[in-house]
């Protein structure tokens, strides 16, 4: 059984010994936005949906269950105390009151070298980074910090609910910039940079080693059996690129979630097959990722009044012709990260009259998050190139994938199981427990391709007249 947390949906899902998926359920999270620029969550109700999930999943089923995997989203600070409770409110990735920290630290040679992996390229550092949030803490809750025995990250913190040990995994670890790549651990100047002591820090294990049990107090909760084996885990976008076994030559993966990201696996990667799957995303090159693309849209639905379906969301945006009659949308809506990192971007309506309504703001949503994807693509200098895999909550609905597909002009592939981060913590969890010797051998069984979503010939033209709009009105 996978529990994958996302920024906003709290998911169990479970596979079969061929990794096909045979029941899942899911739990919407709330997000609070107790200022403009800030988006936190409550870590205990990330535990009280994945819970509820996970016992629906369960009826029946607990004493099947081989192992228990988890994976969750990165960038997310939870301080807890010794016994694993949290002592504050969790800031989320796309938060910003930590750009004035992240702005210092950028000019901090410290943090200034490059990453290294198949790029070998230096990455900018920005407000996402789990650094920035632990000095915010430092400075601006000095008691949480200094009261604070962990900080976890949000797959931990389910893992330590679940087992009652702490632990991480490098592929989380990488995305603080605290980490090491070399010495494959917590790089101590950067911790000292900030002010944070090592001890504070979850030792970090391999994402395919077992941690530990499930506890009764967990079983009680969860409906899943005592002593059930959990493993440590890895990051969503590393569980991610194992479920869609990315690590192809030319491969390009699109996903498509609360922010969507496109990252390819070059086809002069130093890295062999196996290699990649262990180091993840330090193994692919990285062309760029959103601030908001699903959660555009689930911003797009709460202010249409939080009642509607993603599917009457889509049902209504297919009855507005391509182009959302000159309705034009930025989904800027917390900063942007790609193709340039701009907290201060903001989401925009363009060409708005008393004719539109809210169809055609669901269409127009959908089409500037579209047009968005290929202005990374376009910035990123051939970089998209390849075969283009789309996998992620967005995959559900087809009429964005035929807007997507269109604007970008080209085909989309569709993996045969849409939920591949749940997929790619399965396998991990796979491994730990002997049924595959390691992850490619996983994929090589679990991961298949299934249909493939072409352009409609018949919208292009006029998406290519939006899209130039778009990228008049971004940058220039």
């Amino acid at each position: 059984m996978a529990l994958d947390l996302g920024t906003t949906q709290a998911k169990a899902v479970l596979f079969d010994q061929q990794g096909r998926q045979v029941a899942r359920a899911q739990r919407e999270i709330r997000l609070h936005f107790p200022r403009p620029t800030w988006a936190e969550v409550e870590a205990h109700e990330w535990w009280q949906a994945i819970a509820a999930a996970a016992r629906e999943v369960l009826t029946g089923r607990a004493e099947e269950v081989a192992a228990v995997a988890v994976s969750g989203l990165m960038h997310a600070v939870v301080p807890t105390d010794e016994e694993g409770k949290p002592l504050a409110p969790v800031m989320l990735w796309f938060d910003q009151r930590c750009v004035p920290q992240a702005e210092r630290l950028r000019a901090d040679e410290t943090f200034a070298s490059p990453v290294s992996g198949a790029g070998k390229a230096a990455v900018p550092f920005n407000w996402t980074y789990s650094a920035a949030k632990l000095l915010w803490l430092r400075e601006e809750c000095p008691a949480v910090f200094h009261a604070a025995r962990w900080f976890l990250h949000a797959k931990d913190f389910l893992r330590a609910k679940l087992t009652g040990t702490f632990a991480s995994d490098p592929s989380d670890a990488r995305g603080t910039r605290l980490f090491d790549p070399c010495r494959q651990n917590w790089a101590p100047d950067k911790l000292q940079a900030i002010g944070v002591p090592q001890e504070k820090m979850p030792p970090l294990r391999p994402s395919t080693a077992l941690a530990g049990e499930v506890t009764p107090e967990a079983a009680a909760v969860t409906g899943l059996r005592p002593g059930t084996p959990v493993g440590v885990g890895g990051s969503d976008v590393h569980c991610a690129l194992a479920g869609a076994d990315v690590y192809r030559p030319g491969r390009v993966l699109l996903y498509l979630g609360t922010a969507a990201w496109l990252v390819r696996f070059p086809a002069d990667s130093p890295y062999s097959r196996r290699e990649a799957f262990e180091r993840g995303q330090e193994a692919v090159r990285w062309i760029g990722s959103t601030a908001t693309t699903g959660g555009a849209l689930r911003w797009c639905r709460d202010l249409l009044g939080g009642n509607l379906a993603y599917s009457d969301l889509e049902a209504l945006a297919a009855k507005v012709p391509p182009g959302a009659e000159g309705l034009l949308f930025r989904p800027h809506l917390l900063g942007e990260r790609a193709p340039h990192f701009d907290p201060h971007a903001r989401g925009h309506l363009q060409g708005l009259t008393l004719a539109h309504g809210r169809a055609h703001l669901i269409r127009a949503v959908m089409e500037g998050c579209a047009y968005h994807l290929r202005l990374i693509g376009d910035w990123s200098s051939g970089g998209a190139e390849g075969d283009l895999v789309a996998v992620g909550g967005g995959t559900q609905s087809r009429l964005w994938l035929e807007i997507i597909a269109s604007v970008l002009g080209r085909p989309l592939r569709l993996c045969r199981e849409p939920e591949a981060t749940a997929l790619g913590a399965a396998m991990l969890a796979a491994v730990g427990r002997g049924r595959f010797p390691d992850l490619p051998t996983a994929a090589a069984a679990w991961v298949r391709m299934g249909e493939t979503v072409e352009p409609n010939p018949s919208w292009q033209a006029v998406y290519e007249e939006g899209y130039e709009r778009y990228r008049e009105a971004a940058w220039g």
